[in-house]
This record gives structure tokens, C-alpha cells and sequence, in this order.
């Protein structure tokens, strides 16, 4: 009988318990990319062939605010000392990213530096000091249009759920 008490207990306690949901699932962040393609000669990425990486390339906590007009975040000192390194070794520079809530990506583009002479025909995303722009296109939008998702409104609640949000 007190077997049947502490197994009726113990289901009791696993079945009230509540599922925890992972944090990562709930913010967003920039992942590498594992495998992708392009759609042709230019930096256009076929979105539906990705593969996300599971390189952690800007946390959640290094973007400190979004502003929706400009589409640019303010990031972490730390971060903007790493990606304003100007050395030829940056390991940002022309890197493909996905920028995803938990692993969901939202868009995908690749990190830029506003020294280069070279163009991209996808979004782009490059440090400016203590800022991260998000653009379509380097240095500017040329060619076949870019679908815009860089106010995706699930990024966007998330933003403001934390108090990251200007607008």
C-alpha cells in the first residue's frame, strides 16, 4: 500500500509539472549557416535550402536596443570592439548569418564592413561604432528587389517584451 501511495505521489508531482520552455526559444539572436546556396551569380541566398549552424556568432544579451526606422541595433561594447577590428582577419566580414528566434530563422544575410569596395545583393549587416546596421543590400539595394523582413513583428514583440524596442 505504500508502494501504490508514493507512485500515485510521485505522478501527481511529474503530471502538475509544467514544461519549461527554453530561453533561447524565446529571443533572438545571429546564428552561422551550416550549408546554403545562392540563387545565382550575385549574394542572394535560396532561403529555402538553409541550414542553420549551431555558431552563436551575437547573443540575444549583446543587443541592447532596436530602432525600427533606421534598422539598426545598438550592440554591447564588447561586441562593437569585435567587430570593428579593422584587420584583414575579421571573422565577420562577408560572414553568412541567419538571424533566427531559437533556431527559426526570420532572414538571413551576411556581415558586412562599410570600408568595402565590393557590393552585395542581399541584406547586409555591418558595424558602425556601438551600432549594427541592418540593410537591404550593400551599399544599397541594386538589381532584383529584397524581400524586407528586418521588422518581422515576432522579432518585434520580442524587442518590446524586453524593453528593446525604440520606435
Amino acid at each position: 500500500m505504500l508502494r501504490l501511495t508514493l507512485i500515485f505521489c510521485v505522478l501527481i508531482i511529474i503530471g502538475g509539472c509544467q514544461k519549461v520552455e527554453n530561453d533561447l526559444d524565446n529571443t533572438i539572436a545571429f546564428y552561422s549557416l551550416k550549408e546554403f546556396n545562392t540563387t545565382g551569380q550575385g549574394f542572394a541566398i535560396d532561403e529555402s535550402k538553409v541550414k542553420i549552424g549551431n555558431e552563436l556568432i551575437i547573443e540575444y544579451e549583446d543587443l541592447i536596443s532596436y530602432d525600427v526606422e533606421t534598422h539598426t541595433f545598438t550592440i554591447s561594447e564588447a561586441l562593437a570592439k569585435k567587430m570593428n577590428d579593422t584587420k584583414l582577419d575579421n571573422p565577420y566580414y562577408q560572414k553568412p548569418f541567419a538571424l533566427a528566434i531559437g533556431k527559426e530563422i526570420v532572414y538571413t544575410g551576411y556581415f558586412w564592413s562599410l570600408f568595402s569596395s565590393l557590393s552585395c545583393d542581399w541584406t547586409t549587416a555591418y558595424p558602425l561604432g556601438d551600432h549594427l546596421v541592418i540593410r537591404l543590400g550593400y551599399p544599397g539595394q541594386a538589381g532584383l528587389p529584397i524581400t524586407d523582413r528586418r521588422n518581422d513583428i515576432r522579432v518585434l514583440n520580442i524587442l518590446m517584451r524586453d524593453g528593446k524596442l525604440v520606435e
